[in-house]
């Protein structure tokens, strides 16, 4: 509707009521408007368009995710999530009864702490250790 509106003011402005200058001033005005308008418009279009890519991609990663949790929850007799420190993330009801917490929360606690065998803490160290 802007392109329509510029061309019929730009080519059917009755100059005759006004002097060439605001003519010319209008017609300017106009254009620079359009411009405006088609600039701001694909801009907003990219940026709708790039929101929904990522939402996508997010719901996409978020199914993978719940079915690969899934796929452990089936083949595995425990599955605990752990945070960036490595320690247990949520309430993990399944380890804390396989590990006999007798009823206390296992959430926050270090996974390392529930290795017997120092050696097994230092092979756990040397896996998790941060690479160069």
């Amino acid at each position: 509707w802007n392109l329509a509106f510029l061309a019929l003011n730009i080519y059917l402005l009755p100059l005759g009521q006004e002097d060439e200058d605001t003519a010319n001033l209008l017609r300017i005005y106009m254009v620079w408007n359009t411009f405006v308008v088609v600039i701001l418009s694909g801009s907003m279009a990219r940026s709708a368009r790039s929101k929904v890519r990522a939402d996508v991609r997010a719901a996409v990663l978020r199914d993978a995710s719940s079915g690969l949790w899934d796929l452990l929850d089936l083949v595995c007799d425990v599955v605990v999530t752990l945070d960036e420190n490595l320690a247990i993330k949520g309430e993990a009801p399944r380890f804390a009864a396989l590990v006999m917490s007798q009823g206390r929360s296992v959430e926050g606690l270090k996974f390392k702490d529930f290795m017997p065998e120092a050696d097994d803490k230092e092979a756990f160290d040397r896996c998790t250790a941060p690479q160069p």
